[in-house]
Formats: structure tokens, sequence, C-alpha cells
């Protein structure tokens, strides 16, 4: 079943909530009851698509009878694991309506927040809203993993990048279109966002813990992640190794150029096995690095021209059409 070129569902809503659901068992009815209260006080023309990215946790049945209880709650069940962010392209292929909200499905993003989201676009005429983090609480390991993905997000990719912000926000069908034009398989939904463009504005949101288990962005995720977004949003490292590799020319050239000095002048021959094979080992090193370096690149370049879908669709419930 291909991805991009799905349609979706026939009739256009006002408001589209997306919700990529991993796990989350204990909370996805309460999510799915404080949205629909929160959604009906603006709107009654609205969907909430529940995209199950198949966790260990079994939500499906959740959502198919949340579906049978109303028609407006839409379930996408995934063939498999795909990831958060490829859930949420999932989600947004297979939407239809003016204006598109995503959010995480473990409650630390309040479906209160949604109509102050809207309003706020609408009242200053934003294409889209960011719910930013005025105030939230993170474990410390947490909070050093969100650091340095962040630090290396902005540093090597120039993505603006911040704890306080998240997937978190609204955005007209304008940006939800432009979305679905870009047709890379690694996909980080900010950062592809924030490339996009239009009018973007923020609004204040508070944070509340989470109700039930930790996050699933371990250490080892956050840095996997961000390092596979900048090989894929930017060759900036490359420039810093192409300088690197100079650096070290240059200092190779004037420690040559001491030994001549040296040999010509004051007749002092060079000596020492042990420093010659150190730097030879050295350089060696650099070079395998840099290698390596390059073969990711090269690397994620096979991935994209294979042209695998970003993700497959198993089932789904509510959703009219999804066409081949």
């Amino acid at each position: 079943m291909a991805t991009r070129k799905s349609k979706s569902i026939v009739k256009r809503a006002n408001t589209a909530v997306i919700v990529p659901v991993y796990n989350s068992l204990a909370t996805l009815q309460e999510l799915i009851d404080r949205l629909s209260t929160s959604l009906s006080s603006y709107t009654k023309d609205f969907e909430i698509i529940l995209v199950d990215d198949r966790g260990p946790q079994p939500v499906w049945p959740i959502i198919e009878n949340a579906g049978q209880a109303d028609s407006r709650i839409k379930g996408i069940r995934l063939s498999r694991n795909f990831g958060q962010h490829a859930a949420i392209s999932a989600g947004l292929e297979l939407a239809n309506a003016d204006w598109y909200v995503v959010m995480d499905c473990d409650l630390q993003d309040l479906p209160e927040d949604i109509p102050k989201l809207y309003q706020h676009a609408v009242e200053q005429k934003l294409d889209s809203v960011l719910a930013f983090r005025a105030s939230q609480s993170l474990r410390r390991r947490r909070k050093l993993g969100s650091t340095i993905f962040n630090k290396m997000l902005e540093k090597l990719a120039d993505i603006p990048a911040t704890s306080q912000i998240g997937n978190f926000r609204i955005f007209n069908d304008a940006m939800a279109k432009s979305y679905r034009m870009y047709p890379e398989k690694m996909r980080l939904f900010p950062a592809l966002m924030g490339h996009i463009g239009f009018e973007v504005g923020q609004f204040d949101v508070t944070r509340p813990d989470r109700v039930e288990g930790e996050s699933n962005y371990t250490f080892k995720k956050l840095f996997q992640l961000g390092f596979d977004s900048i090989v894929s949003n930017t060759i900036k490292p490359m420039y810093y190794l192409a300088g690197f590799g100079i650096f070290i020319s240059m200092i190779a050239v004037l420690l040559a150029s001491f030994v001549v000095i040296r040999a010509l002048i004051f007749d002092i021959q060079a000596e020492g096995w042990a420093s010659l094979m150190t730097v030879v080992m050295l350089m060696g090193g650099i070079q395998i690095f840099v290698i390596s370096f390059v073969g990711i690149y090269v690397g994620k370049v096979f991935f994209e021209v294979k042209d695998r879908p970003v993700f497959i669709v198993a089932e789904t419930s509510n959703i009219e059409t999804v066409a081949s």
C-alpha cells in the first residue's frame, strides 16, 4: 500500500487532530474524551485521527471502539512500528481539513490548549502557531539528552531547535499540502515544518508532568535521531571535516619545515620511530573517520533512492478511502 499517493476522507473537516499512538493504554480513552470536548467548544466539524504505531500495548481495540461511538474519531493502524514522525506523516497523508493539529498521546500536550492555538492563529492571521512550553519539568537524563539533541541540530544542521517547542502545533491546509510534497524518507517533523516557512507564531502553554510511564526517547535514541536528522538535512559536517583536514595539513607542513630547518641549520637529525608511528596511526584514524562519515552520507542516499514507503497502513477505522 503506497503512502504518498493516498487520498483520504472525502468530507472536509474544520480541524483534524493527528495523534501518533505508541503505548499510553491507560490514558488513551481520557485523551479521546478530552479532545472531543475541547474541539466541540469551537466546532462540531472535527476529526481525531489516531495512528497506532504498533507499540507493545494493545491500543487498537480502544481506537476502534471510540470510532464506533463517534464517526469523527478515526484510526490508522500501521503494519509495524515505523516511528513517531512516520506516524505523523501517515495521519497527515490521510486527513483532509482546513486546520491540522499534531500532538503527543501522553497528555503532556493538553487538549484544552487547542482552541487557544486555533483562536490565536485566526486572530493573528497566522499559518501556524507553535505551542511554546513556558513551563515544563524534565528529568536530569532526559533534559541532558534533549539539550544535546537540540544543540546538534542548531550547530550542525541549522535547524532551530529548543526543548520548549516540540511537535504540538496547529497549522493550515497550505502548510499540510507543502509538507506532503517532501519526498524524503528520513523525517523529523519539526525540521520539515520549519523548512516550509509561511507565517508562524507561538503561544505559551503549560506542559504538565507525564501521567504514565517514561518517555520512549532515551538518551541513545535522541542521539541517534539527532545524528540521522543532521546527515539527512545538511552537508555542513562535511565542510567542518574539510576545514579540519586543511588544519591538519597546515600543521604537518609546519612540522616538516621545522624538521628540515633543524637538520640543515643546526644539523639535528629527527629520531624516534615511536613518534613517527604515533603520527601515522593518528592520521590513519582521522582518514578512517572521515571516510566512514562520507560512507554514512552515501548510505543515506542508498536508502533514499530505494524509495521505500515511509509507512504502510495495515487497516483503518472510519476512513472512507485509502487509495494505492
